[in-house]
């Protein structure tokens, strides 16, 4: 063969089933890491997990070792301080205050309801790309904010996680150089969240029923764990949402 030992394959958040999801996505427990199964139901996302699959062939067959690099969205080098990020973040604040406020009759009724009419669009396929050329994603009702319908279609199936592309980078020059044996799927993401806020509260408000390990979401953290990809290849987020 071409004697090729090492490689590192740009997976996705989504090999486990999650953005693009038809069905409803609530992990066994936060935060989310490598032991968690699979639950895939479009295209995009079985498409990643098959890859994955084929970097578990190659090491039983050839023995060559390597990463899949479970990445969510990657961001260019100066986003984290561009007015676009800072205006999204602000906004996604200032509406997470006001509905943890809430009652918690009311908070459960519009967390239900809107879950009801998400889970609605997306078996519609109304995030297949023909349909989103055909017309625009639904708005919120009249009695809940255009933010709750945003954040539970999108930030929540996305876990709320991001990347910075130096990070993305650093991550795979470490695949091909750490010393490891195997194939690994590894999380890589930014040690915080894209809200910049407090993940407990965070995965309480969107995931009311799925336990928080305990200890393990402190402060403005991401939602999906990074120690394995630390332990295995020395991955550590540099250019983080949290820092500084």
């Amino acid at each position: 063969g071409a004697g090729i030992k090492r490689v590192a394959q740009a997976s996705s958040i989504n090999a486990i089933g999650v953005t693009w999801n038809l069905t409803d996505f609530e992990p066994a427990y936060f935060p989310v890491d490598e032991a968690q199964g699979y639950k895939t139901t479009d295209p995009y996302s079985l498409s990643k997990h098959l890859g994955e699959e084929v970097g578990y062939y190659y090491w039983r067959r050839d023995g060559i070792s390597g990463t899949a690099l479970r990445m969510p969205a990657v961001h260019p080098a100066d986003y984290y301080q561009s007015e676009q990020y800072k205006s999204a973040r602000d906004s996604i604040t200032a509406f997470l205050d006001e509905f943890r406020q809430l009652p918690k009759d009311e908070h459960k009724r519009l967390l239900a309801l809107t879950r009801d009419r998400v889970l609605a669009f997306r078996q519609a396929r109304g995030l297949e790309f023909a349909t989103m050329q055909e017309k625009p994603t639904p708005q919120a009702l009249g009695d809940i904010t255009d933010m709750l319908w945003e954040s539970y279609l999108w930030y929540r199936f996305m876990l709320w996680a991001l990347l910075d592309v130096r990070d993305a980078a650093q991550a795979f020059a470490k695949s091909l150089t750490a010393d490891y044996d195997g194939f690994h799927p590894l999380f890589i993401n930014d040690t915080g969240n894209f809200a910049e806020y407090d993940a407990a509260i965070l995965a309480g408000l969107f995931y009311p029923d799925v336990p928080i390990r305990t200890g393990e979401l402190t402060g403005a953290q991401a939602l999906i764990s990074t120690k394995k990809a630390e332990a295995l290849i020395g991955f550590k987020p540099e250019y983080s949402v949290v820092q500084g």
